[in-house]
């Protein structure tokens, strides 16, 4: 019962953490005209930000795609609870806001996936795994009903790496 009572509290705390998370000087969240495509009502987040825990240490990390203020890029951030904050990561940048009409996010589940190459698109090169195998949630970032790139947690760099799964 205790166990269950820690866990519950991480949880809510990492829940809370997240609501409260600033974000990146510069950035800002897409307005609704801008993240008004018909593809976007199949998710409640409208394909804008997810919450996994993509590190493992069981608190709720957080993933969004922002729209530069003073520009014109969109770019997906991924923030890694700590103990009593986030550390930033930024993990694509595109050059135009107009990426945001197509370009969404996802959880991926923990698992074995076939990259491009292993799913016969191209032969596979030594530096290129024909397969991947994600300890923890990850990121989908994708390209709506096109290319796709999971973006995935390394325990030994302390950073994500990424990779293509569909062309």
């Amino acid at each position: 019962m205790r166990r269950l009572a820690n866990i519950l509290f991480l949880v809510i705390f990492s829940l809370l953490c997240i609501a409260a998370q600033p974000l990146p000087d510069g950035w800002r969240t897409p307005t609704r005209k801008e993240a008004n495509q018909d593809w976007r009502n199949d998710a409640r987040h409208r394909y804008l930000e997810i919450n996994a825990d993509f590190n493992g240490d069981g608190l709720i990390d957080k993933a969004m795609l922002l729209v530069e203020k003073k520009g014109h890029k969109m770019a997906l951030f991924a923030f890694v609870s700590q103990s009593k904050s986030f550390k930033e990561y930024r993990l694509a940048v595109e050059d135009n806001v107009k990426w945001l009409d197509v370009m969404g996010i996802d959880v991926v589940k923990k698992g074995k996936y076939k990259t491009v190459c292993g799913k016969g698109y191209f032969e596979c090169e030594p530096s290129y795994p024909n397969e991947i195998n994600l300890k923890y949630e990850g990121i989908n970032y994708f390209r709506e009903s096109s290319a796709t790139v999971y973006f995935y947690w390394n325990d030994k760099t302390m950073q994500f790496d990424h990779m293509q799964i569909i062309d």
